[in-house]
């Protein structure tokens, strides 16, 4: 995570067709990480807490928005190297 943020300029290394591609993946992948730091926790804390039906409930959206997370992590890493 530092590596790209300390670098003063990263340039895309795949062909020019696949630039659109590695940007929409790299943009879903940031939103949907954002909104899952928030999910996961009540998850976690509800289930710790036993509160079982309550975590149910939170954890049928937390689980697809982080799967639906992973698929782009890997897609922009793929378009990337």
């Amino acid at each position: 995570m530092t590596y790209p943020i300390l670098q003063l300029h990263t340039a895309f290394a795949g062909p020019f067709w696949a630039v659109p591609l590695y940007y929409t993946l790299l943009v879903s992948h940031v939103v949907l990480a954002v909104a899952l730091v928030p999910l996961a926790a009540v998850t976690l804390v509800r289930a710790l807490r036993s509160r079982f039906d309550r975590h149910r409930r939170i954890a049928r959206w937390t689980l697809p928005v982080w799967l639906s997370c992973r698929s782009p992590a890997w897609g922009s890493i793929w378009c990337s190297t």
